[in-house]
């Protein structure tokens, strides 16, 4: 028999909406101290064109330039895995930031 951790966790899991893994990219913003790419955690590509993989919300307008594309609508996202584990969506995985 199973640990009772386990099960309740495994019960837990089979009530969530499963999460995906994205690939998203963005080609409007390049050059230095630009994100060109990232991979995130979210439940559709429309979920996931929403997130900034530099800042908690979608806008880095207080920065005085952009760091990532400057809509969701020059963001390409790219289903590549489903997500195991306590992943909590729109979490960012890994990023591709172009330092200068």
């Amino acid at each position: 028999m199973k640990p009772r951790n386990y099960v309740e966790e495994e019960e837990m899991r089979q009530k969530q909406k499963p999460l995906f893994l994205y690939l998203i990219s963005q080609r409007e913003n390049g050059g230095w101290d630009t994100y060109d790419s990232a991979v995130v955690v979210a439940q559709s590509a429309e979920d996931a064109v929403l997130i900034n993989p530099g800042t908690e919300t979608f806008s880095d307008e207080d920065l005085g330039y952009h760091t990532w594309a400057s809509t969701p609508d020059n963001v390409t996202a790219t289903k590549v895995g489903l997500s195991y584990g306590p992943m909590v969506e729109g979490t960012v995985i890994i990023s591709s930031f172009n330092a200068g």
